[in-house]
């Protein structure tokens, strides 16, 4: 995985180097030069002298342009990749963070300038553990890109690819599988993914023993959470839901905060139609982390789908008050059909159309 960011660093460097636009074009061409000395010692694994110098470039960039200009972004990628590639991510996280805000206040949270960033993040996610945090921000890229590109831009397959790892990792192997059929379709010729395909349809196809194989695992290390929410996994992808539902419960009695598997729970409780059970669980997810737009939606159509009108729009509230604007999408989803002939589901809707 760190070949793999080594090169994504060094492609989205390239992305994101901009001209500068200051009027003083001799401390422009100081900064484009002082920026793309770091990005060369990063290239040729000089690690601390990129971040040497990038703090140089990073002082240069907010003078010249101001602490939230496109060039600013482009100096803290640097300095995060060369922090993310040696394993210091408490030092890369709120460079990247950063990063990203500016970008998406300068472009827009759709704009491809975000993509990269956000295929960073979901990339340091992955390398700690944060299953479903990266899949979120590689999900988020990947629609960033579709949206203005279709399938034609090139990240798309090696996003597909990353994602199908993620749900490998995580044991949920249809998804998977379906993920690099995906990028086979767009990209035929890619061999790597073609073996890795195979690999996980083994799995698949012996999926049996891999249950033995983690009941063993799990024997030897018994308070291993993360080993009993993959067991879950893979009983959700035979079809076993209880067994499932168990195995989360199990590791969630020995991390109570293991968002996954408070998630993976909910999912399968709403899968069952359990809908109290699965507000519960989204609920505890939400409290862990708050960000995350897709359990606040989770939760509102758990409640739309119990006819409880209120609790499901002032879930929505939540989601637009956080910034979230796709009325399209509420407007379809069938699981929202109990509170649409709600006046404050249509005032809320109007908002967001005029927004």
């Amino acid at each position: 995985m760190n070949v793999f960011f080594k090169l994504l660093c060094i492609a989205i460097m390239a992305t994101l180097s901009f001209s500068g636009c200051s009027k003083d074009s001799g401390s422009d061409e100081e900064w484009s030069e002082s920026n793309k000395k770091t990005t060369l010692l990063f290239q040729k694994g000089q690690y601390q002298e990129a971040i040497a110098e990038g703090k140089k470039a990073l002082q240069l960039a907010e003078k010249i342009f101001g602490p939230e200009h496109k060039n600013v972004a482009t100096t803290l990628f640097n300095i995060a990749g060369s922090y993310y590639i040696q394993g210091q991510y408490d030092e890369a996280s709120p460079l990247f963070q950063r990063a990203l805000q500016i970008n998406t206040k300068v472009f827009g949270p759709h704009s491809p300038e975000v993509a990269p960033i956000l295929q960073a993040q979901a990339s340091m996610d992955y390398i700690q553990n944060r299953f479903s945090d990266s899949k979120e921000k590689f999900n988020q890229a990947l629609a960033i890109y579709i949206k203005a590109y279709d399938n034609s831009h090139p990240a798309i397959p090696g996003i597909l690819e990353n994602l199908a790892e993620v749900n490998k990792v995580q044991c949920k192997l249809d998804a998977a599988i379906n993920l690099y059929k995906e990028a086979l379709k767009i990209k035929p010729d890619n061999e790597n993914a073609r073996k890795n395909l195979e690999v996980i349809e083994t799995d698949r196809k012996n999926i049996d023993e891999l249950i033995m194989g983690f009941q063993e695992k799990i024997l030897l290390e018994p308070k291993s959470y993360i080993f009993i929410w993959r067991l879950g996994n893979l009983y959700s992808t035979k079809g076993e839901i209880d067994n499932a539902i168990k195995q989360y419960k199990l590791a969630l009695n020995i991390n109570a905060k293991y968002f996954d598997a408070l998630y993976d729970l909910a999912t399968l409780y709403m899968a069952k139609e359990d809908y109290e059970q699965a507000v519960d669980a989204y609920k505890g997810a939400f409290n862990l982390k708050n960000d995350r737009y897709d359990v606040a939606y989770s939760i509102a159509i758990a409640y739309s789908k119990q006819k409880k009108v209120d609790e499901s729009i002032n879930w929505l509230k939540k989601l637009t008050e956080k910034g979230y604007k796709d009325w399209k999408r509420l407007e379809t989803d069938t699981g929202l059909n109990n509170i649409r002939a709600s006046s404050e589901y249509k005032n809320l809707i109007n908002q967001l159309k005029g927004s």
